[in-house]
């Protein structure tokens, strides 16, 4: 694993071709690149990484990247199509439907009889407007209006308890699973929520984004009988977002090890669901030891953020970006670590 004295040096070279390394997911892919010698350049604003080699160009934005087809980001660019394609193939994924603005009474009565239920918009990412586990017409019509005002669309599918994992596919094989924890807070038995929240930001990781203190997780808090200015019994958890997103203020934990035979192939199975899909995130929800229920694909991400795997703020970090290169100029391929359970490690 690349160190930081190295990521200077990449973040230096990316300078100098007029690439900017606001970026991480950027970063690792254009050093692991560079350090293979493969040539790096970059036009307009910089945010694009153009890696060359002889006759072959690649390139690499923030998780959008070369390898995928057209078709792929079509498939995966809207939830509900996704959707389909992954039940059509036997993969289970959340029944859903999507509403248009103002018709939330509509959506209400499909959404009832299956709450509790998820809203989100169809096209959107980095979870933001997302509510889950919602299963009140109270909640749901002002959650439903929010939703649609800010996205428009909005897709509505039944929520599903578990464990959240964003799963990591190049080329149909799994490299790499990150457990996200969703935007949390533990008390001390002293401070406020508001402080709390105001210290954790102060700490956060390479990567992980600072809690927001918004509407959303003001909703969240008063779900719980809470407010701002609670102060939280020491080790009680108090949580400020529905979804385990990093965008969010969510954390990282590393699962890669974690995950079972069985749970690979099924990603698997899904990452070949979808035409022309090479580079893929998979949002898998486990669910728990003692249910008998099976692990449930919400979402796919056709550019999906890499750099919680290459710094989790729990367990191993994980090369994702040496795959990703592996994938782009196989001729300079390197050996990656695959989870403990793949079926892949001894071929």
């Amino acid at each position: 694993m690349m160190t930081s004295t190295f990521y200077d040096s990449v973040r230096q070279k990316m300078a100098e071709v007029g690439l900017s390394t606001k970026l991480w997911s950027n970063v690792v892919v254009a050093g692991e690149a560079h350090d293979r010698n493969i040539r790096l350049s970059g036009t307009g604003r910089g945010i694009k990484v153009f890696m060359h080699q002889g006759d072959v160009r690649h390139h690499w934005r923030g998780g959008r990247n070369s390898l995928n087809t057209s078709l792929a980001r079509k498939c995966t660019d809207y939830k509900d199509v996704a959707n389909s394609i992954l039940r059509a193939s036997g993969v289970h994924a959340p029944e859903n439907t999507v509403f248009k603005p103002g018709e939330a009474k509509r959506a209400w009565a499909w959404a009832e009889p299956i709450a509790p239920v998820v809203v989100k918009p169809n096209n959107g990412m980095q979870g933001k407007g997302v509510f889950v586990n919602i299963d009140r017409w109270e909640d749901f019509s002002s959650i439903f209006d929010q939703v649609t005002q800010a996205y428009g669309d909005a897709l509505v599918e039944r929520f599903h308890p578990g464990q959240d994992h964003r799963v990591f596919v190049v080329d149909g094989k799994v490299i790499a699973a990150t457990r996200r924890l969703a935007a949390h807070v533990i008390g001390d038995g002293k401070a406020t929520i508001k402080t709390l929240v105001e210290k954790k930001n102060t700490s956060r990781p390479t990567i992980h984004k600072k809690i927001v203190m918004d509407e959303t997780s003001s909703m969240y808090i008063e779900r719980q009988g809470l407010s701002w200015d609670s102060i939280p019994p020491e080790g009680d958890r108090v949580q400020l977002r529905g979804t385990a997103n990093l965008h969010t203020g969510g954390d990282a934990m590393d699962a890669t090890d974690l995950l079972t035979a069985g749970e690979i192939s099924y990603v698997e199975r899904a990452a070949k669901a979808i035409p022309g899909l090479r580079v893929g995130g998979f949002d898998l929800l486990i669910p728990d030891a003692s249910s008998c229920a099976e692990s449930t694909v919400l979402e796919i991400n056709e550019n999906p953020m890499i750099s919680m795997h290459q710094f989790p703020a729990i367990g191993k970090r994980r090369d994702v970006a040496r795959a990703i290169v592996n994938a782009m100029f196989p001729e300079t391929a390197r050996p990656v670590e695959l989870p403990a359970n793949s079926p892949h490690r001894d071929t």
